[in-house]
């Protein structure tokens, strides 16, 4: 199972964000799902933050690390000035502003662009399941967790239960 968590670096975003980590912990069978984050950046101020997002990714970084630059957004959208905050992912903070200043992960950012446009997503966030499952806008940890569970059953063709007696 697989789900697409399409962003930018907005409110909605962030709110949905934070309410798809609840939900995803409360899904009994997270350990079958492949999650990952794309960027689909708005507006031009915002690739500076996708970049930096991307930077990351490629060092093995997750959603702590992607919840730290919103964090950075939300605070005071200047990432240069805030970037030592990322330091605690023990990432090169030098080797990370050297790769901002170059954009040198923009290639990424684009090409999530393009798989975007492709796959007709056009709003942040939007949250594209297994099956053809989708969210969009900002949506509730209870809207999500109906839909990992409703993305489970198409791919198990069983009910979803976490109790002792379940059909397995």
């Amino acid at each position: 199972m697989r789900v697409e968590f399409w962003f930018d670096f907005n409110n909605e975003s962030y709110e949905t964000l934070k309410a798809f980590e609840m939900a995803y912990k409360d899904f009994y069978h997270k350990d079958k799902v492949d999650v990952f984050f794309r960027s689909l950046p708005k507006v031009e101020p915002n690739y500076i933050f996708h970049d930096c997002y991307q930077y990351g990714r490629r060092k093995k970084q997750g959603i702590k690390y992607l919840m730290e630059i919103f964090e950075i957004y939300q605070s005071n959208k200047n990432l240069l000035t805030s970037i030592d905050r990322l330091g605690k992912f023990f990432i090169d903070i030098n080797e990370l502003k050297a790769d901002l200043l170059n954009q040198n992960c923009r290639k990424f950012v684009l090409n999530q662009l393009e798989h975007a446009e492709l796959q007709k997503i056009n709003e942040t966030p939007t949250l594209a399941f297994t099956h053809g499952l989708r969210l969009s806008g900002k949506v509730t940890k209870e809207d999500i967790l109906s839909t990992f569970i409703k993305m489970y059953e198409k791919d198990t063709g069983i009910k979803y239960c976490i109790e002792e007696d379940c059909e397995r």
